[in-house]
């Protein structure tokens, strides 16, 4: 299926949106159902958290080999790729019976966590015209934060509803379904996508671009320790120390996701038409 730039133009954000909430959306279901999983597998705290570090760590480890093979396979399919690995994740997250199988789970989990930027920012430089790549990012990088609203404002209610497996295997079935539909309406990739600069007839950046690849990459790391630490016990938290229910802590959850995402979205086209990035990132 051939997509046109102008159908390409609604078909792009929501397919950016549903592969990075798929990349990223088991660490959310980890921290907003933490008192689920302590209680049915009698976790501390402290494994709760490595459990959850166990994610992001694969998810840091693999990002360079997902890069790579990213280029290799095409945006597309790893796209595609992306949410069937979150699909798998979640499912099982949801039919572990025992801590270790629950590690596993999110170790599976954090394949997609370090996929799914490769994935969705080749997806924008190869299909979206400069000029408009800035938002474009944005409005991907939201869906980041689209999964914490999500899993805060749905999975308490459904976990006391249906219980949390049931909750949890509920979102591996929409993600399969996203992997379908992603695969059926985004159309082949373009065919300069992924190739090499030396094919492309740019010139490549060479040490310069390695070192601002480094520095936002030491960016990250303390951004994402920062954040991490805060957003991995925060519901947990909300409940333990200050007694609120299961849905009220998921409700804060789900403010914090709101905001984010509004904030992505405008620091995107931000970055691209008034700020230096640089100084954004100050």
């Amino acid at each position: 299926m051939v997509v046109g730039p102008t159908r390409q133009r609604f078909v792009l954000p929501p397919v950016l949106l549903v592969t990075m909430t798929a990349a990223a959306y088991q660490i959310f279901v980890i921290a907003v159902l933490a008192s689920f999983l302590i209680d049915d597998f009698g976790l501390s705290r402290a494994q709760l958290g490595l459990i959850g570090s166990a994610n992001t760590i694969v998810g840091a480890a693999s990002a360079p080999l997902t890069g790579r093979i990213t280029d290799r396979i095409g945006a597309r399919r790893s796209a595609v790729a992306v949410l069937g690995l979150g699909a798998l994740g979640m499912a099982l997250l949801a039919s572990a019976q025992s801590a270790t199988q629950l590690a596993a789970a999110a170790v599976v989990g954090g394949i997609p966590m370090g996929w799914g930027n490769p994935a969705t920012n080749i997806l924008i430089s190869g299909r979206v015209a400069p000029g408009r790549q800035g938002a474009m990012t944005g409005i991907k990088q939201s869906g980041v934060t689209l999964g914490v609203f999500l899993a805060g404002a749905t999975l308490p209610a459904m976990a006391n509803t249906w219980g949390w497996r049931a909750a949890v295997w509920g979102y591996a079935v929409v993600f399969v379904g996203c992997a379908s539909v992603t695969y059926l309406v985004l159309g082949p990739d373009p065919a300069h996508a992924g190739r090499p600069a030396h094919q492309t007839g740019d010139k490549p950046a060479g040490g310069q671009l390695e070192r601002h690849v480094w520095r936002l990459a030491l960016f990250s790391l303390l951004m994402g320790t920062a954040g991490g630490a805060t957003s991995r016990f925060f519901p947990l938290f909300a409940e333990e120390a200050i007694g609120f229910s299961v849905e009220t802590a998921g409700l804060l959850v789900a403010v914090g996701g709101l905001m984010g995402m509004a904030a992505r979205v405008s620091i995107g086209r931000v970055a691209e038409t008034r700020s230096a990035p640089t100084r954004l990132l100050a």
